[in-house]
C-alpha cells in the first residue's frame, strides 16, 4: 500500500508540471491551409496599462511570436527592425527612452509586487511618457507598400496582457491546505469582500476545525508522564490543537497562490492600396499551471498564452487568405 501511495505521488508530480490553456474568447473556425505572400507587421497598440519597460519587453515577445507564426504558415513578413525604423522616420511612432533612476532596480529579481510598486513610482515621475501612435493615412500606407513591396499590412491591439491571481479551490493547483480551508470558508462564509475578510474567515474555520478535532493524547502522550502531570499534558495538547487550527488557517491564506496569464489580442489585416480591412479577429486566452508542482514562472505562462493566441489568429488569417483565392 505504501508503494502504491508513493507511486501515485510521483505520478502526480510528473504529470502536473505543465500548464492549462483556456480560450475565454473563442474564434470562429475555418479550414486551415497555408499560402505564402509578403506581409508587413506593424507594432501593436498597447492598451494593457503596463509601464514602458514592460511594454517594450512584451512587445518584442509579441513581434517574435507573430513573425515566427507567419513564417510557419508560409508568409514572408518584412524585417521587423526595418519596419520600426521606417515608422520612426515617418513620425508614425516615437522611440521612447526607458532610462530612469529605477531601471537597474526594476530589472532585478524582485517579486511581482515590488516590480509593480517601482512601476507606479516610474509612472508618477514620467506621466507624459506613453506609447504614442499616429493614425495611418492613405499616403503612409502606400509608402509602406512601396518600401516593403507588399500591399498587406497586419495591425492589432493588445487589450490585455499580464499575470493575475487565479481564485481556485482545485487542490492539485493550490495545494491540500488551501483547498481544505478555502472550501470550508466559502461554504460557511461565502466569498469575502476583501483579502482581510478572507483571511479572517480562514482563521475562523481553522479555529472550528482545531476545536472539533482536538486530541488530549496527541502530540504528547500523557501516559509517558507522571500521574500528577497528565492533566496538564492534556491541556497542553488541547491548546496545541486550538492554537494550531487558526495558525494553519492563516498559513493557508498566505499560500496556495496560483498565477493566471491573461492575453487578449485583436488583429486586423489592411489593404495598403485601398485602406480597406480584409480580415479581423480577436481572441482571449488564459493559461494557468496544471498543478502546484509547476516551476516555470509567470513569464513562462505569459509566453505560452501569447504564443497560443498568436498561433490561433495566424491560423485563421491563413485560412481567410486561401478563401479569397
Amino acid at each position: 500500500m505504501k508503494k502504491i501511495f508513493i507511486s501515485l505521488i510521483i505520478l502526480m508530480f510528473l504529470s502536473g508540471c505543465g500548464y492549462i490553456v483556456v480560450e475565454t474568447i473563442p474564434m470562429s473556425e475555418r479550414e486551415n491551409a497555408g499560402k505564402g505572400i509578403p506581409i508587413i507587421v506593424l507594432p501593436f497598440s498597447d492598451y494593457s496599462g503596463l509601464d514602458v519597460s514592460a511594454m517594450s519587453r512584451r512587445a518584442a515577445l509579441l513581434n517574435d511570436s507573430i513573425n515566427s507564426s507567419l513564417v510557419r504558415h508560409g508568409f514572408l513578413p518584412a524585417v521587423q527592425d526595418d519596419v520600426i525604423n521606417f515608422l520612426i522616420e515617418k513620425g508614425v511612432i516615437k522611440r521612447l527612452s526607458t532610462s530612469t533612476p529605477y531601471k537597474e532596480e526594476y530589472l532585478k529579481d524582485y517579486s511581482r509586487e515590488m516590480k509593480e510598486f517601482v512601476a507606479n513610482l516610474y509612472k508618477q515621475e514620467n506621466p507624459t511618457q506613453k506609447n504614442e501612435f499616429v493614425a495611418l493615412n492613405e499616403k503612409l500606407l502606400l509608402a509602406l507598400k512601396d518600401r516593403f513591396n507588399s500591399r498587406y499590412v497586419l495591425r492589432g491591439r493588445i487589450h490585455q496582457m499580464g499575470i493575475q491571481d487565479l481564485d481556485t479551490i482545485n487542490p492539485v493547483q493550490a495545494g491540500i491546505l488551501p483547498f481544505v480551508f478555502k472550501t470550508g470558508s466559502r461554504i460557511v462564509f461565502g466569498v469575502g469582500s476583501t483579502d482581510t475578510y478572507e483571511a479572517l474567515n480562514n482563521v475562523a474555520v481553522g479555529a472550528v476545525l482545531g476545536g472539533a478535532f482536538a486530541q488530549e493524547t496527541f502530540p504528547l502522550d500523557p501516559k509517558r508522564f507522571d500521574a500528577k502531570d497528565r492533566e496538564n499534558i492534556k491541556d497542553i495538547n488541547r491548546g496545541v490543537w486550538l492554537g494550531g487550527g487558526p495558525g494553519l488557517g492563516w498559513m493557508s491564506h498566505k499560500s496556495g497562490k496560483v498565477s493566471n496569464a491573461v492575453v487578449h489580442l485583436e488583429m486586423v489585416l489592411q489593404d495598403a492600396v485601398t485602406g480597406a480591412p480584409l480580415w479581423s479577429n480577436r481572441i482571449g486566452v488564459e493559461v494557468s499551471p496544471e498543478s502546484s508542482f509547476y516551476l516555470g514562472g509567470d513569464e513562462s505562462l505569459l509566453k505560452a498564452a501569447l504564443e497560443y493566441a498568436v498561433e490561433r489568429l495566424i491560423e485563421d488569417l491563413t485560412v481567410s487568405f486561401n478563401g479569397r483565392s
